[in-house]
């Protein structure tokens, strides 16, 4: 069975070390977002061969689930430690938050059994940094056609933020 332990800030080092180099693009994983919502979801963590494994209960239900282990290589060799911690739960193996990449390494496991669900409402919506601060293209058009009328009948200006706007 795995040992998890609770989110501190001690932890947030450890953590970052793995999900800032490994971890795909997901607020899930930002150490901010697991610090904050644990005790909502009863957020655990613990390292296992290498790979940093999350563990929480979905929607604050008793159901339990894991993130999709983030290290470098193949995490596959980490399910049969997930299978022993779930089984001794006395539940089935949830994984939750998987990359394309990670599903096809799942999908080529041999000994597991996986059935594979997608929620677009859990979905995160990524986007590029530099598209939202120049909005180039067509795909953007609207959103300048609003700055500029916005620009065109408002007065407007930049400040620093200060106590002074609280």
């Amino acid at each position: 069975m795995i040992t998890f332990k609770p989110i501190t800030i001690e932890d947030k080092a450890e953590i970052e070390s793995f999900t800032l180099p490994y971890a795909p693009a997901n607020c899930d994983l930002a150490f901010a977002n697991m610090f904050c919502w644990q005790f909502q979801f009863k957020t655990a963590w613990s390292v296992v061969d290498g790979f940093l494994v999350i563990r929480f209960q979905i929607g604050g239900s008793d159901r339990i689930g894991y993130m999709q282990p983030v290290g470098a290589g193949d995490f596959t060799p980490v399910l049969r430690h997930l299978e022993e911690d779930i089984l001794a739960a006395g539940q089935r193996l949830r994984i939750i938050d998987m990359t394309p990449e990670g599903l096809e390494k799942l999908r080529s496991v041999g000994h597991c059994q996986f059935a594979f669900a997608s929620d677009r409402n859990l979905e995160d919506y990524v986007y590029n940094a530099s598209d939202l601060r120049d909005l180039p293209g067509r795909k953007y058009q609207s959103k300048r056609n609003h700055i500029n009328r916005f620009e065109a009948e408002y007065e407007y200006r930049y400040e620093p933020m200060t106590r002074d706007h609280a």
